[in-house]
């Protein structure tokens, strides 16, 4: 069972946060952000080993990204809503505003809590400020 954000908060347990970006380096700094931001992350590059993480280890909050090499990121939204995933969501992608505020909506839908959107390229600073509101 996946803790709320806020039973975190009191209880001083850092937040797990799981990075699904399938360019590395992109994945490297948001878990470089999180890291920084006081939270435990690790990134994944494909979708194998997202499912792996979300089966084995649950986090409390995912950044995913739309646009993923061998899947997409709708694709692992209706994922997250099958396995009524619990936590918290950031979805980031290179698209325009449109498509991220579409896939919000449909992550909405879905029933999954969206804790905001970005667009890339990810700026540091707004990166830092979304994880501190969750922490």
């Amino acid at each position: 069972m996946v803790r709320a954000i806020g039973a975190l908060k009191k209880s001083g347990a850092t937040m797990r946060v799981l990075v699904f970006d399938d360019d590395a380096a992109i994945g490297r700094l948001v878990v470089r952000v999180a890291t920084m931001s006081g939270m435990e992350a690790t990134a994944v590059a494909d979708a194998e080993a997202f499912e792996q993480q979300l089966r084995s280890d649950p986090p409390q909050l995912i950044v995913l990204d739309l646009q993923l090499g061998n899947t997409d990121g709708v694709t692992q939204l209706r994922l997250l809503a099958e396995q009524h995933y619990a936590g918290s969501l950031v979805l980031i992608s290179g698209f325009d505003a449109r498509v991220l505020e579409t896939a919000r909506m449909l992550g909405q839908v879905l029933g999954l809590k969206l804790a905001g959107v970005l667009e890339k390229p990810l700026q540091v600073a707004e990166l830092q400020t979304m994880f501190e509101k969750l922490v």
